[in-house]
């Protein structure tokens, strides 16, 4: 399906849906893509910019995970973005993006003894 087609087609389920008053809960919405392209260098205002006119969510869940704890789960590195450098890179820039909508959320971290 065309790309276009199925963002379209996609919005127009979202709004339907919201406006019906379903919860819609939605996994890396926008952000993703703009943390990910920021931290391969291009401009985060750049970034953000075709994300202009989306639905803004209500809340955003953010589980902020170290890199280096993210690593230690199986299968971690074989992806090319999964390097730790890249990650932290990724990291600095969703915390970039944090505003009074997003609920951050410590994500395996130590504990305390």
């Amino acid at each position: 399906m065309n790309l276009l087609i199925w963002l379209v087609t996609s919005r127009a389920l979202m709004e339907s849906k919201l406006l019906s008053g379903t919860t819609l809960i939605v996994d890396r919405y926008s952000y993703s893509g703009v943390a990910f392209s920021a931290a391969k260098g291009l401009d985060i205002e750049w970034c953000k910019a075709p994300e202009n006119g989306l639905i803004a969510p209500d809340l955003v869940i953010y589980l902020d995970v170290q890199p280096e704890k993210a690593a230690e789960r199986g299968g971690y590195g074989g992806e090319r973005y999964e390097k730790i450098e890249f990650q932290k890179k990724v990291a600095e820039h969703y915390h970039s993006l944090c505003d009074s909508t997003w609920k951050v959320t410590q994500f395996l971290q130590e504990s305390p003894r």
